[in-house]
Protein backbone atom coordinates (compact mmCIF):
# COMPACT_ATOMS: atom_id res chain seq x y z
CA UNK A 1 0.00 0.00 0.00
CA UNK A 2 2.82 2.42 0.86
CA UNK A 3 4.31 1.89 -2.63
CA UNK A 4 1.04 2.97 -4.23
CA UNK A 5 0.90 6.05 -2.01
CA UNK A 6 4.51 6.87 -2.92
CA UNK A 7 3.70 6.59 -6.64
CA UNK A 8 0.58 8.74 -6.19
CA UNK A 9 2.55 11.42 -4.27
CA UNK A 10 5.27 11.43 -6.95
CA UNK A 11 2.72 11.87 -9.76
CA UNK A 12 0.99 14.61 -7.78
CA UNK A 13 4.27 16.46 -7.20
CA UNK A 14 4.97 16.36 -10.95
CA UNK A 15 1.53 17.89 -11.64
CA UNK A 16 0.56 14.91 -13.79
CA UNK A 17 -2.64 14.17 -11.86
CA UNK A 18 -5.77 16.19 -12.45
CA UNK A 19 -6.73 18.78 -15.02
CA UNK A 20 -4.30 19.72 -17.75
CA UNK A 21 -2.26 22.86 -17.09
CA UNK A 22 -2.32 24.80 -20.36
CA UNK A 23 -1.39 28.12 -18.78
CA UNK A 24 1.61 26.54 -17.06
CA UNK A 25 2.63 24.91 -20.35
CA UNK A 26 2.58 28.29 -22.09
CA UNK A 27 4.54 29.91 -19.26
CA UNK A 28 7.15 27.14 -19.37
CA UNK A 29 7.65 27.49 -23.13
CA UNK A 30 7.95 31.28 -22.84
CA UNK A 31 10.54 30.87 -20.08
CA UNK A 32 12.50 28.25 -22.05
CA UNK A 33 12.41 30.43 -25.19
CA UNK A 34 13.82 33.37 -23.23
CA UNK A 35 16.43 31.44 -21.22
CA UNK A 36 17.69 29.46 -24.22
CA UNK A 37 17.47 32.49 -26.53
CA UNK A 38 15.49 30.52 -29.11
CA UNK A 39 14.90 33.03 -31.88
CA UNK A 40 11.98 31.34 -33.60
CA UNK A 41 9.78 28.97 -31.58
CA UNK A 42 6.13 28.42 -32.48
CA UNK A 43 3.75 25.89 -31.03
CA UNK A 44 0.11 24.91 -30.89
CA UNK A 45 -1.56 22.55 -28.41
CA UNK A 46 -4.35 20.42 -29.82
CA UNK A 47 -7.49 19.43 -27.95
CA UNK A 48 -7.13 16.88 -25.20
CA UNK A 49 -7.93 13.27 -26.17
CA UNK A 50 -8.58 10.19 -24.11
CA UNK A 51 -5.83 7.64 -24.67
CA UNK A 52 -6.87 4.07 -25.32
CA UNK A 53 -7.30 1.92 -22.24
CA UNK A 54 -4.15 0.72 -20.50
CA UNK A 55 -4.14 -2.91 -19.28
CA UNK A 56 -3.98 -3.24 -15.50
CA UNK A 57 -5.01 0.33 -14.72
CA UNK A 58 -7.71 1.00 -12.11
CA UNK A 59 -11.15 1.32 -13.70
CA UNK A 60 -11.67 4.91 -12.61
CA UNK A 61 -8.32 6.20 -13.94
CA UNK A 62 -8.02 7.64 -17.45
CA UNK A 63 -4.97 8.88 -19.33
CA UNK A 64 -5.33 11.94 -21.54
CA UNK A 65 -2.95 13.48 -24.06
CA UNK A 66 -2.85 16.88 -25.66
CA UNK A 67 -0.50 16.87 -28.63
CA UNK A 68 1.73 19.92 -28.84
CA UNK A 69 3.12 20.65 -32.30
CA UNK A 70 6.39 22.59 -32.01
CA UNK A 71 8.30 24.32 -34.80
CA UNK A 72 11.62 25.88 -33.86
CA UNK A 73 14.74 27.24 -35.50
CA UNK A 74 18.02 25.88 -34.15
CA UNK A 75 21.60 27.01 -34.22
CA UNK A 76 22.73 23.51 -33.30
CA UNK A 77 21.16 20.05 -32.81
CA UNK A 78 21.81 20.24 -29.07
CA UNK A 79 19.40 23.20 -28.84
CA UNK A 80 16.58 20.73 -29.51
CA UNK A 81 17.77 18.32 -26.81
CA UNK A 82 18.07 21.17 -24.31
CA UNK A 83 14.57 22.41 -25.18
CA UNK A 84 13.11 18.93 -24.63
CA UNK A 85 14.99 18.50 -21.33
CA UNK A 86 13.83 21.91 -20.09
CA UNK A 87 10.26 21.09 -21.07
CA UNK A 88 10.37 17.79 -19.19
CA UNK A 89 11.89 19.46 -16.12
CA UNK A 90 9.12 22.08 -16.04
CA UNK A 91 6.98 19.34 -14.46
CA UNK A 92 3.51 20.36 -15.66
CA UNK A 93 2.69 17.07 -17.40
CA UNK A 94 4.41 13.92 -18.55
CA UNK A 95 6.01 14.87 -21.86
CA UNK A 96 6.22 12.03 -24.40
CA UNK A 97 7.97 12.91 -27.66
CA UNK A 98 6.11 11.19 -30.49
CA UNK A 99 8.39 12.43 -33.25
CA UNK A 100 10.88 15.13 -34.13
CA UNK A 101 12.16 15.89 -37.62
CA UNK A 102 15.29 17.98 -38.18
CA UNK A 103 15.92 19.67 -41.50
CA UNK A 104 18.74 21.86 -42.69
CA UNK A 105 17.50 25.29 -43.75
CA UNK A 106 20.44 26.19 -45.97
CA UNK A 107 23.54 28.30 -45.88
CA UNK A 108 24.19 30.91 -43.23
CA UNK A 109 23.60 34.50 -44.28
CA UNK A 110 26.88 36.15 -45.29
CA UNK A 111 28.31 38.14 -42.40
CA UNK A 112 25.79 36.81 -39.87
CA UNK A 113 27.29 34.90 -36.97
CA UNK A 114 24.13 33.62 -35.28
CA UNK A 115 21.86 32.43 -38.09
CA UNK A 116 19.77 29.32 -37.36
CA UNK A 117 20.56 26.70 -39.98
CA UNK A 118 18.36 23.90 -38.69
CA UNK A 119 14.62 23.59 -38.17
CA UNK A 120 12.88 21.08 -35.88
CA UNK A 121 9.26 20.03 -36.12
CA UNK A 122 8.07 17.92 -33.19
CA UNK A 123 4.89 16.29 -31.96
CA UNK A 124 4.94 15.97 -28.18
CA UNK A 125 2.15 14.44 -26.12
CA UNK A 126 1.39 16.23 -22.86
CA UNK A 127 -0.06 13.44 -20.75
CA UNK A 128 -2.21 13.92 -17.68
CA UNK A 129 -4.03 11.39 -15.50
CA UNK A 130 -7.58 11.81 -14.25
CA UNK A 131 -9.09 9.71 -11.48
CA UNK A 132 -12.87 9.96 -11.85
CA UNK A 133 -13.33 8.42 -8.38
CA UNK A 134 -11.33 11.26 -6.79
CA UNK A 135 -13.79 13.85 -8.16
CA UNK A 136 -16.76 12.41 -6.32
Amino acid sequence: MSQKIDVYQRLKSLNILGEERRLEWADAITRIRTERELLDLRYVVERQKLLSSTPGKPGSVDFYASTMKVDLALLHEEDLLRFLADLRQSGNAFYAVKKCALTRTGQAVAGATMTPRLRAECDIDLITIMDRAAKK
